[in-house]
């Protein structure tokens, strides 16, 4: 019977699978557990972000209407990152049980594109709304420590989608009713 042979990190099917398949990043479910110093590394960088955001006073500065942010467009920057939030508990969560397909691109352009559109909304709107207070290059780090040093090392830690779905939008009601002064300190 012949053999067939198959390159390393795909199957026959042409799926990929076992090495390559991005578990070194954090992708499959034990993947950041067999790095431990991709673990430390994420750990240090979300708490070095959070100190960083502490020392700037961010969550005072945000949460005080006085302050010199730019509130209309802190709001913008909020309701982007909630259409963003929703567009991927859909994708990942809600498109494969009600479609019965696999999460690419060539399935989902239109939500793809619409994600990269909020992101860049988002981004721009976050960072111009700390503009006046911090100036160019506070925000650039700012904005840093917060979508790279918090945000992207935490998915990283947390490989599980349904976990990091559940912690964002737990983390977003949270600031919202924080924010606009119901929740925790709230008038």
């Amino acid at each position: 019977m012949p053999t067939t042979v198959v390159p390393t990190g795909t199957s026959e099917e042409g799926k990929v699978s076992g090495k390559g398949s991005g578990s070194e990043l954090g992708g499959s479910a034990d993947g950041i557990f067999a790095r431990p110093i991709a673990l430390l590394w994420s750990v240090a960088m979300i708490v070095s972000a959070s100190i960083g955001c502490m020392e700037y006073k961010l969550w005072a500065s945000l949460m005080s209407r006085s302050s010199g942010v730019n509130h209309t467009l802190m709001n913008l920057s909020v309701m982007s990152s909630l259409a963003m939030l929703t567009l991927k508990v859909y994708m990942e969560s809600l498109r494969p049980s009600r479609f019965k397909d696999k999460l690419v691109y060539e399935n989902a352009k239109q939500q793809t594109h619409t994600a990269i559109a909020l992101i860049l909304f988002s981004s721009v709107t976050f960072n111009a709304a700390l503009w006046p207070k911090y100036g160019f290059v506070q925000t650039c780090l700012i904005a840093a420590m917060v979508g790279y040093g918090i945000l992207w090392n935490f998915f990283m830690l947390v490989p599980w989608t349904s976990v990091q779905n559940f912690v964002g939008i737990v983390g977003c009601m949270f600031f919202l009713q924080s924010y606009y002064g119901m929740g925790v300190g709230g008038v």
